[in-house]
């Protein structure tokens, strides 16, 4: 019963594991530190052969950190509009089409919840629309839009924020 129950914690690690990114996300990030991060995630989990789904950096990385997973099944995710969400939709979208360039296979937009606080629930729905357009082109991308839910606590908000950014082409959506 006991070896049964190991191979069972093993194939729920393998899974979680493979869904998992290895993030960093300092300001103070350097080109070693995200060698190092890459570096780790390229290390297969000792006696389950799997590596994390992605590794997640500022877009100033990802050309660095495509280099580094080359040929594996590794992703390289690049945040957006990060931490705060408060950059300008034109200022978004460089860093998204930058880092679509420098070779992200994922973007991890964070949602501009305050104008959508304040009111604006326009701008957050145009601004993941023009992102996914940007990410469903050449080269394709994933789009994981980020809801800041520590700030956007009303469970009614969270849900209409969801619908917004499913219905404007996210293909994931985070916390």
């Amino acid at each position: 019963m006991s070896e049964l129950r190991t191979s069972s914690r093993q194939d729920y690690a393998a899974r979680a594991l493979a869904c998992l990114d290895l993030t960093s996300l300092n300001l103070d990030d350097t080109p070693e530190r995200i060698d190092a991060l890459c570096d780790r995630a390229l290390v297969p989990a000792p006696g389950i052969d799997i590596h994390p789904a992605a590794v997640c950096i500022y877009p100033r990385f990802v050309a660095q950190a495509r280099a580094r997973v080359k040929d594996t099944a590794i992703a390289v995710a690049a945040v957006a509009n990060f931490p705060l969400g408060t950059a300008s939709p034109a200022d978004v979208l460089a860093e998204v089409e930058q880092s679509l360039a420098d070779g992200a296979d994922e973007i991890d937009v964070v949602f501009p919840f305050r104008a959508y606080l304040a009111g604006d629930h326009a701008s957050g729905a145009d601004l993941v629309r023009r992102v996914a357009e940007a990410c469903h082109g050449a080269p394709a991308a994933t789009l994981k839009v980020i809801l800041e839910t520590g700030v956007l606590d009303d469970p009614n908000i969270i849900k209409a924020v969801g619908h917004v950014v499913v219905e404007n082409g996210a293909d994931f959506v985070k916390t």
